[in-house]
């Protein structure tokens, strides 16, 4: 191959001109495509399957070009097996034709500068193989948006828009990497799927679904809260499993991770100075409300889940938008601090994964489980009780960290050391007492509503009997 390539003209895209031959381009795969098959029906053996396989190249910050391979499917397949995102190939002898602007398949493909198309076809002597030489200014490519990062739209823009929108562009920070799940489709074949949230200066949180295997394996490498995508045209739609716009990538979508731009450290400023994950902002806010008592809306627990199914049953709401305090009073029917409930909980503080008999991280899509950074595990109070009142109960209602530290007067260090019947002393403080709760109640993008303390305290007969409203 070396011998053949000394033959050639090595040309960067820019370059490029019709019908080009005798020539060779390196470049770094910015994205890629499913291969697809189909019966060769040209050649008279209809059971002869053949495969065309996509992808987009880059060689410099302005040139990008799309890619076609053509071959029997087993020769297409295992290309597309070895060849991926962030690889700087070497492309031999393509066919260079002049994109139609109005093919039907460039609809299909990710959006490019260059005027032309290159074809790899078995036909010719054309090639593809990884570049052995210097690969690191390409690699610097990886991260440079293939569109202006300044039309995208923001957040609240897409869950704004209830009805379909196809060619979106998006920038985001990770919130979420979900696991990779099997399902089901409609043509009976299985295929896997990935779903991660993403978070702008304007929106909590908006759902993106992964079908494309390469980036369902990327994903896994995203690190919550510190990478930032910049995703072009994706199609947002309704959801109403969701009960919320999602987004989905289709065969024209580009993702750059970390991309260089202005908006990228804004986004990590703004997450640095915002927490997201759950008990991040229910710290915040109990301590951004130096004094609880300005939570004055009285509700009893019908009321609460009331509003709770309402928030749920509405069409076209955004249901991370709908959060609620309230003030109930309410008897402690449920809290178990010395018996087999889980009372603390050990976490990475990285991917807030539980850890469970170990001292480091097993999450192994953390960077802290992966041992590419060191940090230490955080323990605290990690709590779940039950309201009730005259009109029902509230079960599952979360107390933790330091809101758990105000309300049972000790710290989670301190707890550890009480004997069992210090811990059943302590519980009895609040067991089958009426009391002052305030409570949060909020969606975090992840199904049902998380109903939070935020502050408990007992309360007196008077209080009770002057503000408690009637079922």
């Amino acid at each position: 191959m070396e011998k053949t390539i000394t033959t050639l003209q090595r040309v960067p895209l820019s370059d490029l001109v019709p019908d080009g031959r005798n020539i060779f381009i390196v470049g770094i795969i910015i994205a890629k495509q499913e291969p697809r098959k189909f019966n060769d029906t040209k050649s008279g053996d209809t059971r002869r399957e053949r495969a065309v396989w996509n992808f987009t190249l880059r060689d410099s910050p302005i040139c990008y070009i799309n890619v076609t391979c053509w071959g029997l499917k087993d020769e297409i397949f295992g290309i597309n097996n070895k060849f991926h995102v962030g690889d700087v190939v070497t492309v031999l002898n393509p066919q260079i034709t002049i994109r139609k602007l109005n093919d039907h398949g460039e609809n299909y493909r990710p959006k490019v500068t260059s005027p032309y198309a290159l074809t790899i076809n078995e036909n010719v002597e054309s090639n593809i193989f990884n570049h052995e030489g210097n690969c690191h200014v390409y690699h610097q490519l990886l991260r440079l948006p293939t569109k202006p990062i300044a039309g995208a739209y923001t957040l609240a823009d897409v869950h704004n828009q209830k009805q379909r929108i196809d060619g979106v562009d998006l920038v985001g920070i990770v919130r979420y990497v979900g696991k990779v799940r099997t399902i089901n489709v409609r043509d009976g074949t299985e295929r896997q799927v990935r779903e991660v949230i993403i978070l702008d200066q304007t929106s909590p949180s908006l759902r993106v679904s992964i079908w494309d295997p390469d980036l369902i394996i990327r994903a896994g490498t995203w690190k919550v809260c510190n990478t930032v995508l910049f995703i072009t045209d994706v199609r947002c739609e309704w959801s109403d499993f969701a009960r919320s716009v999602t987004a989905t990538l289709t065969s024209s979508t580009v993702v750059t991770e970390d991309p260089i731009t202005v908006e990228t450290e804004n986004l990590r400023k703004y997450i640095q100075e915002n927490p997201i994950r759950v008990r991040a902002i229910l710290d915040k806010v109990a301590q951004s409300m130096s004094n609880l008592s300005a939570i004055q809306n009285v509700m009893n627990v019908q009321q609460v889940l009331d509003k709770i199914d309402n928030i749920i049953k509405s069409p076209n709401t955004n249901r991370e938008e709908q959060q609620f305090t309230a003030l109930l009073y309410g008897v402690v029917t449920h809290l178990d601090l010395d018996g087999f409930s889980r009372v603390v909980s050990t976490r990475c503080p990285r991917c807030d994964t539980v850890i469970v008999n170990s001292i480091i991280c097993t999450n192994n899509e953390c960077p802290v489980g992966l041992g590419e950074e060191q940090d230490e595990p955080v323990t605290s109070f990690d709590l779940v009780l039950m309201l009730s009142d005259q009109t029902g109960s509230l079960p599952n209602c979360r107390l933790n960290g330091h809101t758990a530290e105000m309300v049972l007067k000790c710290t989670v260090q301190e707890f550890l050391a009480f004997s069992d019947e210090e811990k059943t002393i302590l519980k009895w403080k609040l067991l089958m007492e009426r009391c002052a709760v305030r409570i949060l109640v909020t969606w975090t993008g992840f199904g049902n509503p998380i109903i939070s303390v935020l502050g408990c305290e007992l309360a007196s007969p008077v209080e009770v009997a002057n503000r408690l409203p009637h079922s």
